[in-house]
């Protein structure tokens, strides 16, 4: 029994500390992209001559549209290395994700069938998860001393970029609709006739319909 709950404690202990390491090195990535973002919001203010609280304000101007399409233009020699150490990087995420899966199935497996002491060797995942999240926080850093992106940024950015058009494009053909149906529409007709009769019963006195009294 005791050995039984140590093995659970090996498996259950290595597998909290993946999930903690993770969220650490989640929150220096975050930190990283923030602090990005500000130097590239800057820069966009700069060149539009757009103050930083305009920016923020989230308004879809064209030409802060423009200047985020021809940074991460896909014709940019620096963005095009970003893009491809995208793709290598999400290749190694899959991979380190794959292995910790495998080594952790196969101490599982073990500790099960041949000995709990085993079990042991669950803690292989977190140096997995260690070794995997150095090497693409200084993947992330050569990227970005390299191009100035960081990798796969180019690529999102670009996909970004494209689906706000998209909206702008959408919410201004739904405009045109609005005011083309406004324009279209038949304007009330006022009969003449019915108002001067109205006139002549409120003239007489007459507060209901004609004829009643």
């Amino acid at each position: 029994m005791t050995a039984s709950l140590i093995a659970i404690a090996h498996i259950a202990g290595s597998m909290a500390a993946v999930v903690v390491l993770g969220s650490f090195l989640n929150r220096i990535e975050s930190w990283s992209h923030a602090i990005n973002r500000e130097q590239i919001f800057e820069e966009a203010s700069t060149r539009l001559g757009i103050s930083a609280n305009e920016l923020e304000t989230g308004e879809l101007k064209p030409e802060l549209l423009q200047f985020f399409a021809e940074r991460f233009s896909g014709e940019s020699p620096g963005n095009r290395i970003s893009d491809a150490l995208g793709a290598v990087r999400t290749f190694w995420v899959l991979l380190g994700f794959l292995l910790q899966a495998v080594v952790l199935a196969a101490v599982a497996w073990y500790a099960c069938s041949n000995s709990l002491k085993g079990a042991v060797h669950a803690w292989w995942i977190v140096a997995i998860s260690l070794v995997f999240g150095i090497a693409n926080f200084i993947l992330a850093r050569v990227c970005k001393l390299l191009t100035g992106r960081f990798p796969g940024q180019a690529g999102q950015a670009r996909k970004g970029v494209a689906q706000l058009r998209e909206s702008l494009e959408v919410a201004a053909q739904a405009r045109a609709r609005r005011d083309e149906n406004a324009r279209a529409a038949p304007q009330p007709q006022h009969d003449d006739r019915q108002s001067e009769d109205s006139r002549s019963d409120i003239g007489n006195g007459q507060l209901g319909p004609r004829g009643n009294a």
